[in-house]
């Protein structure tokens, strides 16, 4: 399962997600994000979870070798844990905020993945309603876009691969669009910052 999701074709289509290191484990178990199983290498780092030990009862522990965690891992310097969790459904979160700012967020042909994780973490911060990504964005749940968040993932619907067709469905046709675009004067004449009304996006 483990060396599967590195896979570079199953990237993105896979219903789990790896998540490296303690605090990024910790955050996840605490947030209610359905964990599969556990693997580490020395029983005492099951300790740098904290309160969320409390939350492995039922849980499936694995000790493996410093090795093994090595051909799981995909940083230069494993932390000595990884869990694997069921990725959140589109659209779902498993600990969403009480209250939300009516923003949402659309990336569009975003590739970095620690731009992506940054944004991710921003918009959770200040409480953004969701975020959608397009076809052709970084896939928003892979392990590098997951450590940059810090896990504000799991506060913060994410919509994956989605079509423009399919966002419409879900911004208010009279909502206020902010358009913002990374490039600059200098690779393009096209680079502005504006806004729109959203029912002229069709």
């Amino acid at each position: 399962m483990i060396l599967g999701e590195k896979h570079s074709k199953l990237r993105g289509k896979s219903e789990t997600i790896i998540l490296e290191g303690s605090r990024l484990v910790k955050d996840a178990l605490l947030a209610g994000a359905e964990v599969w199983c556990l693997c580490f290498c020395r029983p005492e780092i099951l300790k740098q979870l904290g309160e969320a030990q409390g939350l492995l009862q039922s849980v499936k522990l694995y000790q493996v070798s410093p090795n093994t965690m090595k051909t799981f891992s995909d940083t230069v310097t494993p932390g000595g844990i990884l869990g694997v969790f069921k990725k959140p459904g589109q659209g779902e979160a498993a600990c969403p905020p009480q209250t939300t700012l009516p923003i949402s967020i659309v990336c569009d042909s975003l590739k970095d993945p620690g731009n992506a994780g940054t944004l991710i973490r921003t918009a959770a911060a200040i409480g953004c309603k969701r975020i959608f990504a397009t076809q052709g964005c970084v896939n928003l749940w892979g392990r590098k876009v997951l450590r940059s968040a810090m896990g504000a993932h799991f506060n913060i619907p994410i919509y994956s691969a989605i079509g423009w067709e399919e966002i419409n469905n879900y911004i208010d046709p009279q909502a206020q669009v902010l358009l913002a675009s990374n490039f600059t004067a200098t690779t393009t004449e096209h680079a502005f910052d504006s806004h729109l009304d959203a029912d002229k996006l069709d």
